[in-house]
């Protein structure tokens, strides 16, 4: 019995690596809203293929999703403290828009409002998540998308 459990663990461990294919890349956006400047370093996509009963599950529209990884940096350029909050920012690719901005963690972070002190900035470790596939030659055509 336990061999039979350790063989399934080990095949659902293989499967869900061999249905993910991640690429480094280094691409740089940047965009300025209301004196704050948001630069988005992309530094690796991942694809993920999901089985049927996954897509149920998740209440995905696609078996296939697009993980676009990064780190954004948004400084106050003002001589004031501002507010924002990162969730603003999303990422989008032809006329597709991505999921919500998460902080890259091992657990589950809520994204809250920030107080940028003046001349300040925040850097945090992201990703976003788009349906299908993008191709690593067409990450130069992500934009950040203000979406508020």
């Amino acid at each position: 019995m336990k061999a039979l459990l350790l063989t399934t663990m080990m095949i659902i461990v293989i499967s869900s690596v061999a249905c993910t294919q991640a690429k480094t890349i280094n691409h740089k956006l940047q965009v300025i809203d209301n004196d704050i400047i948001i630069t988005c370093n992309i530094n690796k996509t991942q694809t993920k293929t999901y089985n049927s009963d996954e897509v149920k599950q998740l209440n995905l529209t696609s078996n296939l999703q697009t993980f676009i990884y990064g780190v954004i940096d948004v400084k106050n350029m003002t001589a004031k403290p501002v507010i924002f909050n990162i969730e603003d920012y999303k990422l989008s690719f032809d006329s597709s828009i991505s999921s919500k901005i998460y902080i890259d963690s091992i657990a589950d972070i809520i994204i809250n409002k920030e107080v940028l002190t003046p001349n300040g900035h925040s850097t945090k470790n992201v990703y976003w998540v788009f349906p299908g596939s993008i191709n690593t030659d067409d990450i130069n055509k992500i934009q950040v998308n203000i979406n508020r």
